[in-house]
């Protein structure tokens, strides 16, 4: 068992403690006891000892690169390597490139790294391991601000394969153009990030910008990223973000996440899980949804004690159809099914197979007079399932319902008016309104 303990002893600017009596040091090392002796544990290296001035003049971005290289060159035998800010305003011409095993640690709001205008990088901080898996690489207690630069492309932070033990703590991100984190493969996996105490301000002039941007780390939603707290927002009506968090076949739960001046709070495509809790919508700013799932969204959503206060819909829903523009305590897609009672039901227009209300994704086709296909959301366990026809007569007295195919997938009925006449002898013909209701034990 270890007893942390932090000792700030002086070290060379190899990052490795040899004896307490070096001078001029350019770190200090975390230490671990175990009882019995020390042990290594973080080093910690201060940019104000590789020449960084945080003056909000000097160009610091050689300064700072220097102190994440020799934090770097220590970690693997010192379990990682921060790099350390004080108070100050540290400009930088170029990216900062962030490796493995290396967080980057400041003071709060008022350490700030800051692009140097005129800046034309597309990006502020690149964090890569390479085509590998990144782990303990952070970003603490700091700002990032873009500075308002329009650079077409950009993002503040790009992260390729961030995991465990990666990801933002207490961090401000501001002033950009495009997207404020973008999450990216690049080679590695990764199943799992974390952020938490996050703001992020798009920049006041540009619209269409992202907050986070999530682009199919996994391609069947086995990336989960996990948010507590944070609050992501446009500016003015003229420059509305467009989504908070996008994401593309990936898994999100979003717990105390608050947005303005955004139309999509959560926007999300493919295969995905998303759980969102205590999550607002602002009274005052423009905010369309605090979730929207397109309708290639292939998965499961629950909303629990999230407020629109002030968004025009909870959720959009086009998998099913549904937009929600009330509160509810808890919503849920897919729809939980109690056995042996209805688990979809549809009506629709017969002449035109215009769905007029449904449980939510039953889809309607009409192939010709009377012939129409309906396709459930998702199969039935087989196609052994009860299912229940009505209509409201349009033309002619229509008698008949004849099921053509019947699949766990969906059904193909014809509506005929009998007129006496049996069998091949009834008319196809179009009811005003069809009504289906389908029931099963599983």
């Amino acid at each position: 068992m270890y007893l942390l303990m932090l000792v700030l002893l002086p070290v060379g600017a190899g990052g490795q403690l040899r004896d307490v009596s070096i001078s001029s040091p350019t770190t200090s090392q975390v230490l671990l006891y175990n009882g019995t002796k020390w042990v290594n544990g973080r080093a910690v290296f201060s940019v104000d000892a590789f020449g960084a001035k945080g003056d909000g003049t000097t160009d610091d971005t050689a300064a700072i690169q220097n102190a994440i290289n020799a934090a770097a060159a220590t970690a693997g035998t010192n379990n990682g390597g921060w790099v350390e800010f004080h108070t100050g305003v540290y400009m930088i011409s170029s990216h900062l490139k962030m490796p493995n095993l290396v967080s980057l640690r400041g003071q709060g709001r008022g350490t700030i790294i800051c692009a140097k205008a005129p800046y034309t990088d597309t990006r502020m901080i690149v964090a890569s391991n390479g085509t590998t898996s990144m782990f303990n690489s952070r970003l603490v207690d700091l700002m990032l601000d873009y500075n308002d630069q329009n650079v077409p492309n950009s993002a503040a932070i790009e992260a390729q394969a961030w995991q465990e033990n990666c990801g933002l703590e207490h961090v401000v991100i501001k002033g950009f153009s495009n997207y404020g984190v973008y999450l990216t493969l690049h080679g590695g996996g990764a199943a799992y990030l974390k952020f938490r105490d996050i703001e992020i301000f798009a920049s006041n002039f540009a619209a269409g910008t992202t907050g986070i941007r999530v682009d199919q780390i996994s391609s069947v939603g086995g990336f989960v990223l996990d948010i507590e707290g944070a609050s992501i927002t446009g500016q003015s009506p003229t420059s509305v973000m467009t989504n908070a968090i996008d994401l593309a076949n990936d898994s999100l739960v979003a717990k105390g996440l608050h947005v303005e001046f955004c139309t999509n709070a959560v926007h999300a495509a493919g295969d995905s899980q998303i759980t969102m809790v205590g999550c607002t919508g602002c009274c005052n700013a423009m905010v369309t949804n605090l979730c929207k799932l397109e309708a290639t969204y292939n998965g499961q959503i629950a909303m629990l004690g999230c407020l629109r206060n002030g968004a025009t819909y909870l959720i959009q829903n086009f998998v099913s159809g549904e937009k929600i523009s009330t509160d509810t305590p808890v919503y849920a897609y897919p729809k939980a099914h109690a056995p042996n009672t209805c688990k979809y039901w549809v009506t629709f227009n017969g002449n035109t197979g215009a769905v007029l209300e449904t449980s939510g994704g039953v889809t309607i086709t009409r192939n010709a007079t009377g012939d129409y296909t309906i396709t459930w959301p998702s199969p039935f366990a087989d196609s052994n399932y009860c299912y229940s026809v009505m209509h409201k007569a349009g033309t002619g007295g229509i008698a008949l319902t004849q099921e053509s195919s019947k699949s766990a997938a969906g059904l193909r009925l014809r509506t005929l008016d009998w007129n006496g006449a049996a069998g091949t002898g009834a008319s196809a013909v179009d009811p005003g309104q069809v009504y289906v209701m389908a029931f099963a034990v599983k």
